[in-house]
């Protein structure tokens, strides 16, 4: 029995061969490989699907605030560009229009005058009143915007939540006829219905 013990403490002294060290190596990167690829690009998933629901809540929340304060309330929408309107509004509203994502628009009084960005709304990882997509969610970007009012760029809702088109000046046109669709980079889409103001991501 000795003679089996001695051999055991031998064989666990010598350690491990060169070989057996190439196949546990070989074994965890192949390992490495097979988690690391997926969950960075499950990483893009989560955060385009968040991104969406993001745009989604704070369109949503102009809808409520205007049937809760009872007069139009709108969400100007910028992608890539900050745009001549964008600049116009921001300066009526005292702010610089320095990134991209959300402005909250509101008229100049309760319910007329010219639209105008709303500083209620403060967002401290950008320009006041600004809702930021790429801060919030790097890599996300707003590409297209189809259907809304002021050149297809924002949407107004009425008093009883319903989408609405008015102009830069703020007057009102008439209800929204045409659904809105808003992508975002990764293929989501929000939708703002017509007639009903129901928001959907797909």
């Amino acid at each position: 029995m000795s003679g089996n013990l001695q051999n055991n403490m031998r064989h666990a002294d010598r350690g491990f061969t060169m070989l057996e060290l190439a196949v546990v190596i070989t074994l965890i990167g192949i390992l490495v490989g097979v988690f690391i690829g997926p969950s960075s690009s499950l990483i893009i998933s989560m955060r385009q699907s968040a991104a969406a629901a993001e745009v989604e809540r704070e369109i949503l929340a102009a809808r409520s605030r205007a049937v809760a304060e009872g007069r139009p309330v709108g969400v100007y929408i910028t992608g890539s560009t900050i745009d001549g309107t964008l600049s116009s509004l921001a300066t009526t509203a005292g702010i610089t229009a320095s990134t991209y994502g959300l402005y909250p628009l509101e008229l100049a009084s309760s319910t007329s005058g010219s639209a105008r960005i709303s500083t209620s709304v403060i967002d401290s990882a950008a320009a006041p009143g600004t809702y930021s997509i790429a801060a919030r969610f790097p890599g996300v970007i707003i590409t297209s915007i189809t259907g809304g009012s002021m050149a297809g760029t924002a949407i107004w809702f009425a008093t009883d939540g319903t989408p609405e088109i008015r102009s830069f000046s703020g007057s009102r046109s008439g209800l929204q006829t045409s659904d809105i669709d808003i992508l975002l980079s990764g293929g989501a889409h929000i939708i703002v219905r017509a007639g009903s103001g129901l928001v959907e991501v797909q």
